[in-house]
């Protein structure tokens, strides 16, 4: 045995101790925690309104890692089928697979049924799906659809419970999402309405919360069908206007150094 291994082996001997409250070389905890710095997640406001004429989902466009920008353009309005669309928050890889399983599900039954499932039966596969993992699957939904000429709007939390409204958000914008719809929303609201209400619920995230940004995009369930708008308004655009320009002598220079510059020359 080498010096380098009897120092690993006293290490762990003596870590081995009732006393010993952590260990030394947990590379289990360290994997774990290397890779929890990597995750993508959507930060995301997500706002959901219903009205008697539609209903419409609309959702902030960034995605970060950790304090880094990764994504100034990303889908957050996931579909499940022709008439039933779900806004993610969250992590981004969860949602994701949340969202293809519930399509996966649907397919399945519209298959074996030959007839559109309904909105209630894509709500109970995901409360169920997340359920199981008790929150660990980080992925908050707002699904959105129509159904025999009803429209149906639920949030799921990530640890499976449901709750059903008139307008929901969620998301680490949803504090002032929800104080733009608690203040605007009235009943018999127009679908143009409706559409502009959500997309300023959802500017309000973005302007009041650092991991939402740049665009809203928009998705419309009506009775003329499901119309997909991507950039419905941009919030965050590039400032066009005049640089001010300062005058030479606006700032007084106390004191001044001057260095002599040596040039190296390598032939």
């Amino acid at each position: 045995m080498n010096s380098l291994n009897q120092k690993i082996f006293r290490t762990l001997m003596m870590n081995d101790s009732p006393s010993s409250t952590a260990h030394p070389l947990d590379f289990n905890s360290f994997s774990a925690q290397a890779q929890q710095k990597r995750v993508t997640k959507t930060g995301t406001t997500i706002v959901g309104i219903k009205s008697e004429h539609g209903v419409i989902l609309c959702a902030d466009t960034r995605a970060t890692s950790g304090p880094f920008v990764v994504d100034k353009a990303c889908f957050k309005l996931h579909r499940i089928s022709d008439d039933i669309y779900c806004a993610g928050a969250g992590t981004a890889a969860d949602t994701d697979r949340v969202t293809s399983y519930a399509s996966s599900m649907v397919r399945i039954f519209e298959t074996k049924y030959s007839r559109k499932a309904p909105v209630k039966y894509v709500i109970s596969v995901i409360s169920k799906h997340l359920f199981q993992y008790q929150g660990a699957v980080s992925a908050a939904l707002i699904v959105a659809g129509r159904y025999k000429s009803t429209y149906h709007l639920y949030s799921i939390a990530p640890d499976g419970t449901v709750n059903p409204g008139f307008y929901l958000s969620m998301g680490s914008g949803s504090l002032a999402a929800v104080s733009v719809l608690e203040a605007r929303y009235r009943a018999g609201m127009s679908m143009h309405e409706i559409k502009e209400l959500g997309a300023c619920a959802v500017k309000a995230g973005i302007m009041n919360d650092l991991y939402s940004g740049s665009n809203v995009d928009c998705v419309v369930i009506d009775g003329t069908g499901t119309n997909v708008v991507r950039n419905f308004l941009k919030v965050a655009g590039t400032m066009t206007g005049k640089r001010i320009a300062y005058a030479l002598d606006s700032v007084k220079v106390k004191k001044e150094e001057v260095f002599e510059i040596v040039e190296e020359v390598f032939e």
